[in-house]
């Protein structure tokens, strides 16, 4: 599939899929949100070709499924994060990977800081590349492992941490900070359960359904 072709099926996905008032009038006044999405997606087809990002089998409907998957209950997010600290405060991204869901919300947020961390040398190359193209300044890559950093007020992370390792994304949120978690039906429970342990609530819960039909859920945790 050519660039345009893939920019037209992307610009017919979101007016299909993004159907709340919301995002009707943020696509439609924000056209740069529209062309970021498009040159984050052409440069992960780009990178695939030599780097595994995100997988080598990805269609422009995966990585279109992955950024609605990552900004549909974006307005959620913003405002239960906000609302625990100074707005002002990054929120990190860990386990960041090729960028979802962290480029997509700093895309969609601008006045919001994102810290997206991975200790993937070539993937934190990728997101800089990203950051630099779409002229991200309220994005900062950290090239570590998530442990070996101070604990932050807004965590979130998606498809980066098993339940069995709830552990380590417990250990990166402060006391009375949040962590927000996508899961699944099937993973959600063992998240609920492991994060239990370190001290991490389940907070509240939103059932979602992919435009393919997979059943998803966003897990909002508060650490006491």
């Amino acid at each position: 599939m050519e660039q345009k072709e893939k920019n037209e099926f992307i610009e017919r996905y979101f007016k299909n899929n993004f159907s709340s008032s919301f995002f009707k009038k943020t696509f439609e006044v924000e056209k740069r949100i529209f062309f970021d999405c498009c040159a984050y997606i052409e440069r992960i087809f780009l990178w695939e070709k030599t780097h595994n990002l995100v997988s080598n089998k990805s269609t422009t409907l995966d990585l279109c499924n992955s950024i609605f998957d990552s900004i549909i209950l974006s307005q959620i997010i913003k405002d239960k994060l906000s609302s625990i600290s100074d707005p002002f405060d990054p929120i990190i991204d860990a386990g960041a990977g090729g960028g979802f869901p962290g480029i997509p919300l700093a895309i969609l947020f601008r006045d919001q800081r994102f810290y997206l961390v991975d200790n993937d040398r070539k993937k934190c190359s990728f997101l800089r590349t990203v950051k630099s193209a779409l002229t991200l300044d309220n994005v900062t890559v950290i090239n570590k492992n998530l442990s070996t950093l101070e604990p932050a007020m807004k965590v979130i992370s998606r498809a980066a941490f098993p339940p069995t390792r709830a552990s380590v994304l417990a250990g990166a949120v402060k006391k009375g900070g949040r962590l927000v978690i996508w899961g699944t039906p099937l993973t959600s429970f063992e998240f609920e359960k492991n994060l239990k342990k370190a001290g991490v609530l389940l907070a509240h819960k939103e059932d979602y359904q992919l435009p393919d039909g997979k059943q998803r859920c966003l897990l909002f945790f508060q650490k006491v």
